[in-house]
């Protein structure tokens, strides 16, 4: 005699219960496709958020530049004016010693 334990099943049992198995596997299936789904759409967000903050540095690192140059020539500005209102006798004419200093600020009387 057999160790083996036999079971009988109805056809109508074994058809639910290989109806079911193929069930779980097709939602097991589509869960994976979705999870395959929601992991691209991580991604691609995660992707979207580091350029937006690169764009972010970049625009910092431009707008810095920006205030810095804006700076600077103020800066270089107000020396030229200073220069020449130091040394207004030397600027009396288009073809003075400040001629280019003067050229660079057009407002200067």
């Amino acid at each position: 005699m057999s160790d083996d334990i036999k079971i009988a099943i109805s056809p109508e049992s074994w058809n639910r219960v290989v109806r079911e198995r193929d069930e779980a596997r097709e939602e097991r299936d589509k869960l994976k496709q979705l999870l395959a789904a929601d992991s691209e759409n991580v991604d691609a967000y995660l992707g979207v958020c580091i350029e937006r903050d690169e764009a972010r540095e970049q625009c910092n690192i431009y707008h810095d530049n920006f205030l810095f140059t804006q700076r600077e020539s103020f800066e270089m500005k107000e020396a030229i004016l200073t220069t020449l209102e130091e040394n207004r006798h030397l600027a009396d004419g288009d073809n003075c010693t400040l001629a280019k200093l003067k050229s660079v600020v057009p407002e200067w009387k």
